[in-house]
């Protein structure tokens, strides 16, 4: 997906906890968007399409570990953020939900480390992913 689009289901995230939690505010916006972006900070390395998604940010158990770490420091130390983190994570969840669903070049390692193979729910492409995430301005 585009960072846009990505951007556009942190904002649907920011709206729909608005309504369930009764709170708005910048930083809940910030923190969904910036869930909703996290993964793809692999573009930055250099990859093509088709390698952007096999890097660690693209894999769930990543994900689960950084958020069961942060969820036991919640539960003592960071309280008063739980909401943020719970709003961060929903954030990257479904960023990695809708590449799984729309990535047609790469899929995501749902099964990384045990498997290294790119699921997606259509058949992948890959030949079509050897393009540069950022095209050159030449």
């Amino acid at each position: 997906m585009t960072p846009i689009a990505h951007i556009s289901s942190g904002y649907i995230i920011y709206i729909a906890a608005t309504q369930l939690i009764k709170i708005e505010n910048t930083p809940l916006l910030i923190i969904a968007i910036i869930g909703s972006l996290i993964p793809d900070v692999d573009a930055f390395f250099g990859l093509n399409m088709k390698d952007h998604h096999n890097t660690i940010f693209h894999t769930p158990l990543f994900w689960l570990i950084i958020f069961n770490i942060l969820f036991i420091l919640g539960q003592s130390i960071l309280l008063e953020y739980m909401d943020l983190i719970y709003i961060f994570f929903l954030g990257v969840f479904i960023h990695l939900l809708s590449d799984w669903i729309t990535a047609r070049t790469a899929g995501i390692r749902v099964f990384y480390p045990f498997k290294k193979n790119n699921y997606s729910l259509f058949k992948l492409e890959s030949d079509k992913g050897n393009i540069p995430i950022f095209p050159n301005k030449n």
